[in-house]
């Protein structure tokens, strides 16, 4: 599972308006049930359907937010570093 962490809210090609217009704050966790990567944009998707920059969240392997996961080099998220499905 992964799960992502809001550690900003200003930022983004739309400014945080998709976190706002959630009901989302600095420091809330949601379940990430999809990451679409391309080569200059991530988008998440929560168990809702929502959908979010990743420029807002860090990524961990746990709901408590202990263990930190690089989405960015993991070739199951990434589909452009070695072993990602166009550089495998």
């Amino acid at each position: 599972m992964l799960f992502a962490k809001v550690v900003e809210i200003n930022c983004g090609h739309d400014d945080g308006r998709t976190i706002r217009e959630a009901g989302l704050k600095i420091g809330d966790v949601i379940k990430v049930s999809e990451v679409h990567m391309s080569a200059s944009h991530t988008t998440i998707v929560d168990d809702e359907g929502n959908s979010f920059n990743s420029i807002h969240f860090e990524f961990f392997d746990d709901k408590a937010c202990i263990q930190p996961h690089d989405i960015y080099n993991d070739p199951l998220y990434n589909p452009y570093v070695k072993g990602g499905r166009y550089n495998g």
